[in-house]
């Protein structure tokens, strides 16, 4: 015969002994579950690290010095689960970070602590194919010049080109600034497909005009990319759709996972070269092209002692920008007063070229009739395309000049002999913030 009841302290104890059998207790203590989305990934694509608590309480921002030795974290996030089956519930806290490697290689994310329960170490292999293209890559990033001589302040061209064969999305592509580059973005952005290794992929192109300020070996530095890329659409269950709708962003990016990436081009040596022997000491201007013009306004003499006259001088090169452009040199002319107005430059892209253009308007006010010889004017340059020496020119003009009515002056001596050309010496660096 068996007795349940020996009393209030037997009864209580074997109670208690019953519950522990038939209920066990669970989620008193936490466990701290690690997992990555993928374990093999290309150099400058990202992964995710997941920090899984078997309690309900979002797990801590655990101590990332040892982590940030390899990985570079470009975000974090929460996010909350809770299933139900045949009526017992369970929750978790999952911390999710957006880790980028810094290397290739193989590399160990170490055991982290969450919660004062510490992550068991994932091993992860990055493979050195960021750079270049090949068959099994989503998108990467090209760069080229179209040459890698140029002299000191030309202009040459830098193409970059990012492939891709996945959907592109809050990307930015920066070149990295340097003391010694001067960057102008040259034209719109172009968009074309392109088949490549046997793949067809969607192309967007941009070019810069670059100039260098220094001769000699010149490193121009890689080009960044930065973004997010679509991966593979997977089917998603009921708990995932609702977790989604109920996360900070409900309705971005639902039903499409994404990945971060950055990629970097490939640093690009340039061989500066110094001005030729035969360059005057004290110029530079290495152009394509380069025209001047001029106006006058009233067009045509004679002109009336005291009467203003303006004259435009218009400057421009192909291939320099307008900052380079030199003043152009104003001439002392007895009877004659000149009052420059301030000149304005600007820069613009035309096809394959930058355009630099700089204008000067000189008042022009003759003190005494007769006659007045404006010299010409001179700009010697250095044609990059026929590595040659040229001058543009502005021929001299002679003005006639008439007493003002009702007024008597006497005459100005007419010179015997035309002032020497006007030719500047001078050339303006460049001097403005990289783009």
């Amino acid at each position: 015969m068996i007795y349940f009841y020996k009393g209030p302290k037997k009864t209580f104890w074997f109670i208690f002994i019953l519950c522990l059998y038939f209920f066990p207790v669970v989620g008193i203590t936490s466990e701290i579950k690690a997992s990555v989305d993928r374990s093999r990934l290309q150099e400058g694509e990202s992964l995710q690290l997941s920090l899984e608590s078997s309690l309900g309480n979002t797990p801590d921002t655990p101590d990332l010095t040892q982590l940030q030795q390899d990985f570079d974290v470009l975000g974090t996030s929460t996010s909350s689960n809770i299933r139900i089956l045949n009526g017992h519930s369970e929750s978790s806290s999952t911390l999710i970070l957006t880790l980028m490697p810094k290397h290739a290689g193989r590399i160990t994310i170490p055991s982290l602590e969450v919660n004062g329960e510490k992550s068991t170490p994932i091993t992860i292999e990055v493979l050195p194919t960021g750079r270049a293209s090949g068959p099994d890559q989503d998108i990467f990033l090209e760069a080229s010049v179209d040459t890698t001589t140029p002299y000191v302040q030309q202009q040459l061209i830098l193409t970059l080109r990012i492939y891709h064969a996945v959907k592109l999305y809050e990307g930015s592509l920066v070149v990295p600034e340097n003391k010694n580059l001067v960057f102008e973005h040259l034209g719109e952005d172009r968009t074309f497909s392109e088949d490549k290794n046997g793949r067809t992929y969607q192309v967007l192109e941009r070019r810069y005009a670059v100039f260098a300020q220094t001769s000699g070996k010149l490193p121009l530095p890689g080009a960044v990319l930065q973004g997010k890329v679509a991966t593979n659409t997977k089917r998603r269950s009921r708990a995932d759709i609702l977790n989604q709708f109920f996360a900070m962003d409900p309705f971005g990016n639902l039903g499409q996972e994404s990945r971060s990436i950055r990629l970097l081009a490939d640093t690009i040596t340039l061989d500066v070269q110094g001005k030729p022997d035969n360059a005057p000491a004290n110029w530079w201007l290495p152009a394509a092209q380069i025209t001047l013009s001029e106006n006058f306004n009233p067009e045509k003499g004679p002109y009336q002692v005291g009467d203003p006259i303006t004259r435009t001088l218009g400057l421009s090169a192909k291939g320099l920008t307008g900052v380079q452009l030199p003043q152009l040199p104003q001439p002392s002319i007895p009877n004659l007063h000149l009052y420059p107005d301030q000149p304005t430059t600007q820069t613009r892209a035309i096809g394959d070229w930058i355009l630099g253009e700089r204008e000067e308007k000189w008042s022009l006010i003759p003190s005494a009739p007769g006659t007045l010889t404006l010299p010409a004017i001179a700009i010697p340059w250095w044609d990059s395309q026929t590595k040659q020496m040229q001058v543009a020119r502005l021929p001299e003009h002679t003005l006639t000049i008439v007493a003002a009515p009702g007024s008597v002056t006497p005459a100005a001596p007419v010179p015997t002999q035309p002032p020497p050309p006007c030719v500047t010496d001078t050339a303006t660096p460049i001097n403005h913030p990289t783009h």
